[in-house]
């Protein structure tokens, strides 16, 4: 079941169904470019459709390629209904010359497309989406969440940061996870990184100030990482293990204490002796 054809004039989708030329380039009339762009599947519907073209001038409802769907039988001033009897058969402009009827998908070219007309090429596939192979577990970290790291309550805020694909020891000069994990550990404010088989990017309060060398800054009002946005190349890593002064604090009052306690055992120690002797 296909819905409706989105009404967004500046949308670069078009609805594809079962249709053999949906697939294949178009070459369309100037003036019928938005509307091809907007409904790819006007043609088809108009193929069984019981409408047509209702002339207010001669009060005839008229099936015709020049006024052939609602919008094509505005422009000529007429009303499209389907209130009109028997069935239209007809197919917007195809007594246009801007088609590429009878050709085949390897003559449907922008050469073999009139210069008054508009080339449509035909669709591409999205991207292909390498998943990315996994966290390597690397200790003190929080457990990885598949996706690119983002902030905010609905998880669509970008984080601020820097990035880079660059500067590593990876298979084409990117980063390892380590390496970008390491990058964040570098950083005193990061609070996580994403990572990618092409690019390293890490978050925190101003690190897009520090973007020097291979690195782009990335400056956003958030800062903090509370979720993902679904993509399977990356992961998003947070709790960054990061050396603090209240810990060395810790262990500089735990080495105080020891010295404290062997120089009382040894004091003890030595009073001890010299009482024997007296």
């Amino acid at each position: 079941v296909f819905a409706e054809p989105t009404e967004e004039a500046t949308s670069k989708y078009i609805c594809v169904d079962a249709h053999p030329e949906d697939h294949m380039a178009h070459c369309v009339d100037s003036d019928a470019t938005g509307r091809f762009l907007q409904s790819g599947s006007l043609r088809r519907s108009l193929l069984t459709s019981a409408s047509a073209c209702y002339n207010i001038n001669v009060h005839e409802c008229e099936c015709a390629d020049a006024r052939c769907g609602k919008e094509l039988c505005s422009i000529s001033g007429g009303i499209w209904t389907d209130e009109c009897p028997g069935e239209c058969t007809c197919e917007p402009n195809a007594s246009s010359n801007c088609h590429f009827n009878g050709l085949s998908e390897e003559e449907r070219t922008d050469e073999n497309c009139p210069d008054t007309c508009d080339f449509i090429p035909k669709p591409t596939p999205p991207k292909a989406k390498p998943p990315h192979a996994g966290d390597i577990g690397l200790p003190g970290w929080d457990v990885a969440m598949s996706g690119a790291c983002r902030g905010g309550t609905e998880f669509t805020d970008k984080v601020n940061g820097k990035y880079t694909n660059s500067g590593g020891s990876g298979p084409t000069g990117t980063l390892t996870q380590k390496e970008c994990a390491d990058a964040c550990l570098d950083e005193p404010t990061c609070v996580g990184y994403a990572h990618s088989t092409a690019w390293c990017i890490i978050y925190g309060l101003e690190i897009h100030d520090n973007a020097a060398g291979q690195w782009t800054a990335d400056n956003h009002e958030a800062t903090e990482i509370t979720g993902t946005k679904a993509n399977p190349m990356y992961i998003c890593v947070t709790g960054p293990p990061h050396a603090s002064v209240s810990d060395s604090d810790k262990g500089a009052s735990a080495g105080s204490k020891h010295s404290y306690k062997l120089m009382m055992v040894t004091t003890l120690s030595i009073l001890s002796i010299t009482a024997s002797f007296m």
